[in-house]
């Protein structure tokens, strides 16, 4: 076995990768895999010669994190220069969608018990509010609820949702009981 062990005929720990430094679209101390997969080689004990080391692949999937240590200088390089790593602007980018994914969407009306079922219809058209939002709307009203109903049922072409058709009818059941 070699004493240095290498990659492609260059040594692990090459001189010319020595004073490698990341480009400035990279900072921290880890990289986020964009690849669908990125392999590198590391060195790991050998387990059958006790003492000697030996490269083994390892794999890193999509989304997953490793530090520039576990990379090594070699790895690094190749990842960055190949774009298998998220840069921070795409990383700060993918954060931001989350958090808007995961904010929920403001929608009241201004007082929806003064309104018409032809004007919650429209409000309903207009803002797509979601099944909770729109049973909202009946405010635990009875007579309202029959209202919002009503008005979904206009404004989705004669076919409410099935949650809000569920939730505005429990409703409307408690002012008979």
């Amino acid at each position: 076995m070699a004493d240095q062990p290498s990659v492609f005929g260059k040594a692990m720990q090459s001189e010319s990768l020595a004073d490698y430094e990341s480009p400035e679209e990279f900072s921290g101390d880890t990289r986020t895999i964009k690849a669908l997969l990125f392999p590198w080689m590391v060195e790991t004990e050998s387990p059958m010669f006790p003492g000697e080391t030996i490269l083994a692949e390892r794999t890193a999937s999509q989304g997953e994190e490793v530090t520039v240590e576990e990379l090594g200088p070699l790895a690094l390089e190749k990842g960055e220069r190949l774009g298998a790593f998220y840069t921070d602007a795409e990383l700060e980018a993918m954060q931001e969608a989350a958090a808007e994914a995961e904010a929920p969407a403001e929608v009241e009306a201004d007082n929806p018990g003064a309104m018409s079922a032809d004007e919650l219809a429209d409000y309903i058209e207009e803002h797509h509010p979601n099944v909770d939002q729109t049973i909202a709307l009946a405010n635990n009203d009875p007579e309202q609820a029959q209202k919002v109903l009503d008005a979904e049922t206009q404004a989705t072409g004669g076919v409410p949702r099935a949650g809000v058709e569920k939730g505005l009818a429990a409703i409307i059941e408690r002012s008979t009981q």
